[in-house]
């Protein structure tokens, strides 16, 4: 599979205007675990996504670390691998945002330092368990995907802003960016590896799951619950 067939469609910071862009990419990923939350909320995407690479090399979101692994997750560089499954390839609609080059930079700057201290970061389970009655668990350093995009936004100050007081939900999120849809259809990406593939056994995932939801519980109940709709 090529690196984004569909380049043409897709702006590029190579541009002679020097135009920068960052970049929203949703997906409907070909697991169990998203069609069961697919299904669970009757929405079309799954997955939410974040990048300021124009070929989307450097893809960024909150996910489990490995295929076998599903509620062991938290920080991830992806790849084209986690959108491929026996065959099927995830359906996807990539946004592009015009950002200035100081948001360029500054976006940059915060996804490496997120980088360099991606062990401090964990998935919200919490948030995704109280997703369907519209409600989210805020803990620092704890995002669900949707979470963390809109979060990245917020922090790069890229039109169209979202509400920093909204919870919102992926298709809600979907509908804010809609206008600037720059791709839709079957994910583009190239299938580079990353820990994605990597199996555990049984034993070495269960170990992984429970140390990390310990975290996140203690996480819980230092900062007590925070709510909202």
């Amino acid at each position: 599979m090529a690196t984004l067939p569909v380049a043409n469609a897709i702006p590029n910071t190579k541009h002679a205007n020097g135009q920068r862009y960052l970049y929203v990419f949703f997906s409907s990923t070909p697991f169990k675990t998203g069609r069961f939350i697919r299904f669970l909320t009757n929405t079309r995407y799954n997955h939410v996504s974040v990048s300021v690479d124009p070929e989307l090399k450097e893809l960024y979101s909150f996910a489990r670390y490995y295929r076998n692994t599903p509620f062991y997750a938290g920080f991830v560089r992806e790849s084209g691998t986690r959108f491929l499954c026996g065959g099927e390839v995830s359906n996807v609609k990539i946004c592009a945002l015009p950002i200035t080059e100081e948001q360029y930079l500054y976006a940059k700057s915060v996804l490496a330092d997120m980088r360099e201290t991606a062990p401090n970061y964990i998935y919200n389970f919490l948030s995704a368990i109280v997703y369907p009655l519209h409600m989210r668990v805020r803990l620092p350093n704890a995002y669900t995907c949707v979470e963390f995009a809109v979060d990245f936004l917020i922090k790069v100050a890229a039109h169209p802003l979202p509400d920093p007081l909204h919870n919102y939900s992926i298709s809600e999120f979907e509908a804010l960016l809609s206008d600037y849809t720059v791709y839709s259809g079957m994910s583009p990406l190239s299938v580079e590896g990353d820990l994605f593939e990597r199996h555990q056994n049984f034993a070495n995932a269960t170990i992984l799951t429970v140390k990390a939801n310990i975290q996140l519980l203690k996480s819980f109940l230092k900062y007590k619950l925070f709510l909202k709709t």
